[in-house]
């Protein structure tokens, strides 16, 4: 099996730092409120590698057919087994599942933001709207890709950075759809534009050339001091639920700013390598990025299922200590979860991916020194 890039170490280590946010959020850890912002992470990551790929495979055959089988070999199998054991669920705790349809064809997200997060199905799949919005992007996108020259490509992203910022705006002040501002593809493509523009600067040389460390290095402290402001402004606490937030006069700004400081992030551990790059190679992280879909896609399931457990050993009163070993309880389980899954599910159908997908490589202009690709 082909080796990955050797950029991929770093961006592993980007995964294992946005799924942990994610979890701890989700945990309701203390100091974790901003912990949503993984998915935005994943977003510009997303965006970065997927747009490396398919400009990559523009000009060999079967593009459309290696790229779509490449993607439902990664996605579909963990993701339905688990939509199909919480169909099982549902059925026993009696819940009504008429919205079921929407998860099949990943729709959810389009469900969330007209029903504002009420659907008839199981809550423990509620996170997948971001996997909603990804699929989605994943649709359209390589077709854009195929027909747009590079500098068509580059001003449709540029507008995509400009317009997501309104559509939240649009969606959520003057049609008081706050949380379409959320969880719709329009109003979170500025992230995924951010990372795709990336990716475009990588493959060519005098875009790359500009890209320099101390361009990146500037976006990262300007955008995290804006960003640390209007965290300020809206208050730790209100970070905790999406929906206050979306509320917020601020969300459409702090989205962009998220995109714009991730895009930073992922510049300074693939193009414009800075040197605490290196830190997110080390063995954990890469370790924690590779299985940090199984990850995500297991943990609120888990949490949820988990819930009247720990309302029976934890009642109100309990101690900080107990609590914490109850939630080391469930990272723990968490990780056995998706560490069997990758072993078991995952690789194998990785593998295939090598046979029935091709092997795209993503070439880029400047990259972080090798250590150890991943698997």
């Amino acid at each position: 099996m082909r080796s990955n890039p050797p950029y991929y170490s770093a961006l592993d280590g980007l995964r294992a730092l946005a799924v942990g946010a994610v979890v701890l959020f989700h945990l309701g850890i203390p100091g974790f409120s901003l912990g949503w912002v993984g998915v935005n992470l994943f977003f510009v990551i997303s965006g970065f590698l997927i747009t490396g790929i398919l400009l990559d495979a523009k000009a060999t055959p079967h593009y459309f057919r290696n790229f779509y089988v490449r993607r439902a070999l990664r996605i579909f199998p963990i993701y339905y087994l688990v939509l199909c054991l919480l169909i099982v669920y549902s059925w026993l705790a009696h819940i009504d599942m008429r919205d079921v349809g929407y998860y099949f064809v990943y729709l959810q997200n389009i469900l969330f933001g007209l029903t504002g997060l009420t659907q008839h199905f199981t809550v423990a799949f509620n996170h997948t709207w971001s996997l909603a919005v990804e699929e989605q992007f994943y649709l359209m996108y390589p077709v854009i890709v195929l027909w747009l020259r590079r500098r068509a490509l580059i001003a449709l992203l540029l507008c995509c950075v400009v317009a997501a910022p309104l559509l939240r705006l649009l969606g959520g002040v003057f049609l008081s759809r706050f949380i379409i501002s959320s969880v719709w593809l329009p109003m979170q493509v500025d992230a995924l534009a951010m990372g795709a523009l990336l990716a475009v600067a990588a493959q060519s040389p005098k875009l790359a050339a500009l890209a320099t460390r101390r361009l990146v290095l500037t976006t990262l402290a300007l955008s995290g001091i804006a960003l640390a402001i209007l965290i300020g402004i809206v208050g730790s606490r209100n970070h905790w639920s999406l929906v206050v937030l979306s509320h917020d006069r601020v969300y459409p700004e702090m989205n962009s700013l998220l995109a714009l400081f991730f895009a930073a992030l992922v510049a300074s551990a693939s193009i414009a390598p800075l040197p605490f790059s290196r830190w997110l190679a080390i063995r954990p992280l890469r370790h924690i990025g590779k299985i940090s879909y199984g990850i995500y896609l297991y943990h609120f399931p888990i949490l949820v299922l988990l819930a009247p457990l720990a309302a029976a050993l934890l009642p109100a009163g309990t101690g900080l200590a107990l609590k914490g070993l109850f939630a080391l309880s469930e990272l723990v389980l968490i990780y056995l979860v998706a560490m069997l899954s990758w072993r078991v599910i995952e690789s194998p159908f990785l593998g295939l991916k090598q046979r029935l997908g091709g092997s795209p490589q993503f070439k880029q202009t400047l990259l972080i020194p090798s250590t150890e690709p991943t698997p």
